[in-house]
C-alpha cells in the first residue's frame, strides 16, 4: 500500500510521544531493521512527534492511523506462475485436458 504518496511494507504503533532522544535511542535501530527485512514503513506515535524527526526516507511518521483517502492499495507486480507441464485444465466443454 501508499500512505500519502509513500509505499508502506510494515506498520508499527507506538503508544507514547515521539520524542527526539527515544526515537533516535529506541526506535531507529528497531525501524531500521524492520527497513532492512521488510522496506519502507510507518510508524504512529499516538501522542504525537517532533516534526523534525519525520525525515527518514524508508520511515513515514503519523500519529493516527491514516485516513482512508490518504491510503492507495498498489497493484500486484509478481506475475502469476504458468501451469505446471502435464497439468489438467478446464476444456471448453468442463472436461479436463491435458497441456502436454
Amino acid at each position: 500500500m501508499a500512505v500519502r504518496g509513500r509505499v508502506v511494507h510494515w506498520i508499527d504503533s507506538k503508544a507514547m510521544f515521539g520524542d527526539p532522544q527515544v526515537h533516535s535511542e529506541k526506535g531507529l535501530p528497531q525501524f531500521q531493521a524492520y527497513v532492512n527485512r521488510y522496506g519502507p514503513g510507518l510508524v504512529i506515535y499516538w501522542f504525537g512527534f517532533v516534526a523534525e524527526l519525520d525525515s527518514h526516507p524508508q520511515v513515514a511518521l503519523a500519529s493516527a492511523f491514516p485516513p482512508a483517502g490518504d491510503i492507495k492499495r498498489l497493484p500486484m507486480l509478481l506475475p502469476t506462475p504458468p501451469a505446471a507441464a502435464g497439468a489438467e485444465r478446464q476444456g471448453a466443454d468442463g472436461k479436463g485436458e491435458a497441456t502436454d
